[in-house]
C-alpha cells in the first residue's frame, strides 16, 4: 500500500470516533465528581462558604456598615453529626476582625464540649445519632448603650442539641454581644450605670411583662414557680440578652422561666 495515498473514511468509522469522544467525556465528568465526593470533611478552619448578604443597621448613632458571609461547617462519624451555620464579618473597620475571631472560639468550644458530651450510639437498641446544630436563624443587630457611649453588635445562635437516646433535643437561643469599638464581649452589666440597680430593676420589669405572656395573641399561665425561680434578680438569670437599638431583649431559654414545650421566651424592656 502507498503511504501516500489517503484511505477515505467510512461513514461507520466517524460514527465509532464521536461515540469514543462523548464516552471520554463522560468519563472525564464522572471522575471529577468522584474526586470532589472523596474531599475532606469541612472543619472550623475550612469551612464552606454558603451564601452571602448585606447587613446594614440605621437604628443606632453610629451604625457600623459591614458585609456578612455565613460559613458553614459539617463533621460527621459513626456517634454523631455536627452542622452549624455561623457569620464572618467584613468591612472598613478593624475591630470587625476581633469579633470573627471571637465568634470562631464560641463555636470550636461548643463543637469540643459536644464530642466530649456525646456517647457511642448503641445501633443493636436503633438509637439515633447525637446531633449538634447551631444556625443564625434571628437577625444580627446593632445598639446602642447611652450612659457609655457605647455602640454594640448583637449575634443570636439557635443551638439544637439531641444526644442519642434522650427523649427530645434541647434547643436555645444563645446571643453573643460586642462593643464595637473594642471589640471585647460585653455582659449585663455594662449596660447600665455602675450605681443602678438594675438587677432589681429587670426582675421587676421582666415578671410583670411575663404574668401576661401570650403567644399569636394566646394568652399563656407560666409555671409561677419557675417565673419566680428564673427572674430572681441575680446575674445569671439575666446574663443572656440581645441589643437591638435603644432596645434591651432578655432571652429567657426553656426551663429557665417555662417548660421546653413553651420554648424560647423574650422580654424585650427600653434602656
Amino acid at each position: 500500500m502507498n503511504l501516500d495515498e489517503h484511505q477515505p473514511i467510512s461513514f461507520q468509522n466517524i460514527l465509532l470516533i464521536v461515540a469514543m469522544l462523548v464516552g471520554l467525556a463522560s468519563l472525564s465528568f464522572w471522575i471529577i465528581n468522584l474526586m470532589g465526593d472523596s474531599q475532606p470533611t469541612d472543619g472550623i478552619d475550612n469551612p464552606s462558604i454558603s451564601t452571602t448578604t448585606e447587613v446594614v443597621s440605621s437604628s443606632t448613632p453610629r451604625a457600623v456598615l459591614y458585609k456578612v458571609t455565613y460559613k458553614t461547617l459539617k463533621e460527621s462519624n459513626e456517634n454523631s453529626t455536627i452542622e452549624i451555620r455561623y457569620p464572618f464579618l467584613s468591612g472598613d473597620d478593624g475591630v470587625l476582625e476581633i469579633i470573627n475571631s471571637e465568634i470562631n472560639k464560641y463555636i470550636k468550644k461548643a463543637s469540643q464540649q459536644f464530642k466530649e458530651s456525646s456517647s457511642p450510639v448503641d445501633v443493636k437498641v436503633g438509637l439515633s445519632k447525637s446531633s449538634l446544630s447551631i444556625d443564625v436563624t434571628e437577625a444580627i443587630t446593632q445598639g446602642y448603650i447611652s450612659h457609655s457611649n457605647t455602640n454594640t453588635i448583637s449575634i443570636p445562635f439557635t443551638v439544637y442539641e439531641y444526644m442519642s437516646g434522650a427523649a427530645h433535643p434541647n434547643s436555645a437561643l444563645i446571643v453573643l454581644n460586642y462593643n464595637l469599638s473594642t471589640g471585647e464581649e460585653i455582659t449585663i452589666n455594662e449596660i447600665f450605670p455602675a450605681s443602678s440597680s438594675y438587677l432589681s430593676t429587670l426582675s421587676q420589669k421582666s415578671r410583670t411583662s411575663l404574668s401576661t405572656y401570650s403567644v399569636d395573641g394566646n394568652k399563656i399561665d407560666l409555671d409561677k414557680s419557675m417565673l419566680l425561680a428564673g427572674t430572681e434578680p441575680k446575674k445569671e438569670n439575666f446574663s443572656n440578652f440581645q441589643l437591638d437599638g435603644n432596645q434591651l431583649i432578655i432571652i429567657f431559654n426553656p426551663y429557665q422561666v417555662a417548660p421546653y414545650a413553651v420554648g424560647v421566651v423574650k422580654v424585650g424592656i427600653s434602656i
